[in-house]
């Protein structure tokens, strides 16, 4: 999530905490910041097999996303993407997505990789990326992401991306990764209140 207003307290309005089921006092995640590094995973038991998750994003003064019902499955590993922007509208509205994560065994001189698209700030965009240069998508849309695309070599342990936007623009982003894992490819900003591209590379779980 960003914040472009210019308000002086965009890093503490971007902090966020995740809810679950409506239990204020037992937050899932606290002030978690906004961060392009590699986070670690939170569990927590369902209720059931397979449950349908209510999810509220709160940072100190609102709520950002209420009451977002999310079907889960026990023994799955998600990626969970807060993406929008703290006062947007339409397609920028705060929304919490869903991706469900697999892991595979591939080379250990290869990489397995998944794209998602979070740039709040070209949600109206689509973006086409190629990965060490061989073109993976074409037009991916604001919040979707690819399938798994696998036997990307993965180079001095380094991941390289041209990433163009639809409405003109391109750059080169890399990513730290390890041979002979999979990773969910997040496409987004650098940091809260910057419009600029990033790309940040979240190891899936298990792999």
């Amino acid at each position: 999530m960003t914040d472009y207003s210019g308000s002086g307290t965009e890093e503490t309005d971007t902090t966020v905490d995740l809810v679950i089921r409506n239990d204020l006092s037992d937050p899932l995640i606290e002030n978690q910041a906004y961060s392009t590094n590699e986070q670690g995973g939170v569990a927590f038991k369902l209720d059931e097999d397979t449950e349908t998750v209510r999810f509220d994003v709160n940072n100190d003064s609102t709520t950002l996303v209420d009451d977002a019902g999310i079907n889960l499955a026990a023994g799955r590993n998600y990626t969970l993407i807060l993406i929008g922007q703290l006062a947007g509208s339409g397609d920028q509205v705060p929304r919490l997505k869903r991706f469900v994560q697999s892991a595979q065994a591939i080379a250990s001189n290869q990489v397995r990789v998944r794209l998602i698209h979070a740039l709040s700030d070209a949600s109206g965009e689509t973006v086409s990326v190629d990965v060490e240069g061989d073109n993976v998508v074409s037009s991916l849309g604001y919040g979707m992401a690819t399938g798994y695309v696998t036997g990307v070599p993965a180079v001095a342990g380094q991941l390289e991306m041209e990433i163009t936007l639809s409405a003109g623009g391109s750059s080169t982003k890399t990513c730290t990764v390890e041979g002979g894992k999979s990773y969910d490819a997040i496409i987004t900003h650098p940091s809260y209140d910057s419009a600029a591209v990033a790309v940040f590379c979240q190891q899936v779980a298990r792999s």
